[in-house]
């Protein structure tokens, strides 16, 4: 697989080597998801 031919990756390349902020007119933004729905772990009831 090539990641060149693959928009996602190349968006991700992109917006990660700082060459561009914008890419079609969208805004090259990570998305942060949360992998867990637990606000601390360190928070004991």
């Amino acid at each position: 697989m090539r990641i060149d031919l693959n928009d996602e990756y190349f968006k991700i390349g992109i917006r990660q080597t700082g060459i561009a902020t914008k890419y079609k007119g969208k805004k090259l933004i990570k998305e942060k998801v949360r992998k867990t729905n637990a606000k601390s772990k360190y928070v004991r009831g």
